[in-house]
């Protein structure tokens, strides 16, 4: 018990404070929450337990080894509790910030939990990368995955409703330019809507320096299909708030042919864009940064894989649409449960086997002497 309590109550104290708390070193989820928390228990176990169990009258005929698989049972009751710790222990302290715009994030210091009031989900703006990877015993699986980060911004992208209000108001204040020549809102409105090739709203500081105080109110950019352009400049790049984190998954046996797997790929991709096209990702009750994992990295990727992303580290956020307080599920429960499941089992083998024949501290001393 003092053990067991104490691995899992300071490791997960240092957890806490090293990656959560003070985020000293960036290190991958998987390793800190899973892969360390099973090798660890195994330290207290070797130096401070294996002794007292061999004071056990064990059956060590042959190649058996009863004290290892004593130990075994031990280890699995410390292991899952202390995996399961990790997991509550990050949701359980993750901070909720509440923001009233999405660009604020930059301005807040990092927070695991965000509410948002005003945003905008640009879907037709998501990056797209599948990614395939084989798991399982012999590599019997073969994994599909599709990320599709999604841009969001604090309006509609890009000054889409600046233009809207230009253009549907006859006596807008700001200019009109069409094909590099001033114009008005009635020539607008007469033109075909497959005509325009491109319509943007330009801020006052770059049209006054042309147009002086006729253009303190901004100006809308318009070029028609048949005007000629001497050299097209590249599309600016764009510079969200943060990015939704949408993945499909799906597992088939690695055992397929290459043609059925591709055949599956292509349904499964296809049913993919339609679960994405009559999703409504505004409708998250609270965003939860991701961690640092393999996920994480094929995120960031997807956002990279178009260039046209301005440079920097951008916040990736999965959108939750259950309450809040639903954040820490059953983890508390099954980290007790686990906990007291193993315990049992190792009080009932103890029980079940008597103790070695004399005196305990001159079995100890011969255990010690290596007798």
């Amino acid at each position: 018990m003092i053990i067991s309590v104490s691995t899992i109550t300071i490791y997960t104290f240092f957890d806490w404070l090293i990656i959560v708390k003070l985020n000293l070193i960036k290190v991958d989820e998987a390793v800190v929450n899973l892969i360390i928390p099973m090798v660890i228990p195994w330290l207290p176990l070797l130096f401070l337990l294996r002794a007292r169990v061999k004071l056990l009258k064990l059956n060590n005929k042959g190649n058996r080894d009863p004290a290892t698989g004593i130990l075994m049972v031990c280890w699995i009751a410390i292991a899952i509790p202390l995996v399961i710790s990790q997991e509550y222990m990050v949701t359980a302290t993750g901070k909720l910030t509440r923001l009233d715009y999405m660009s604020q994030i930059d301005y807040n210091k990092p927070t695991k939990y965000y509410t948002v009031k005003r945003f905008y989900v640009a879907k037709g703006l998501v990056h797209l990368r599948p990614v395939f990877r084989v798991s399982g015993k012999s590599n019997s699986d073969f994994n599909m995955a599709i990320y599709a980060p999604i841009p969001v911004f604090d309006h509609l992208f890009p000054d889409t409703n600046m233009i809207t209000v230009m253009r549907n108001n006859l006596n807008a204040k700001g200019l009109v330019i069409i094909n590099g020549k001033l114009s008005n809102m009635q020539v607008l409105k007469r033109l075909p809507a497959d005509s325009i090739r491109r319509m943007r709203y330009l801020n006052p500081s770059l049209v006054m320096p042309q147009y002086g105080d006729a253009g303190k109110f901004g100006a809308l950019l318009v070029l028609t299909r048949g005007f000629k352009i001497k050299s097209e400049s590249p599309p600016p790049k764009i510079a969200p708030a943060a990015w939704l984190a949408v993945k499909y998954t799906k597992t088939i046996s690695n055992r397929l042919t290459v043609q059925e797997k591709d055949q599956i790929y292509r349904a499964f991709a296809t049913q993919s864009e339609t679960d994405f096209r009559n999703m409504r990702f505004d409708r998250f009750i609270y965003l939860d940064r991701i961690p640092y994992n393999n996920d994480s990295q094929n995120y960031l990727d997807a956002i990279k894989l178009k260039g046209d992303v301005v440079d920097g580290f951008p916040v990736v956020l999965k959108p939750v649409y259950d309450v809040y307080s639903n954040r820490n599920g059953n983890k508390l429960a099954w980290i007790f449960g686990s906990f007291g499941a193993g315990a049992v089992i190792f009080l009932i083998i103890l029980s079940l086997i008597k103790l070695r024949d004399g005196d305990l501290i001159s079995i100890l001393k011969q255990q010690v002497s290596g007798k």
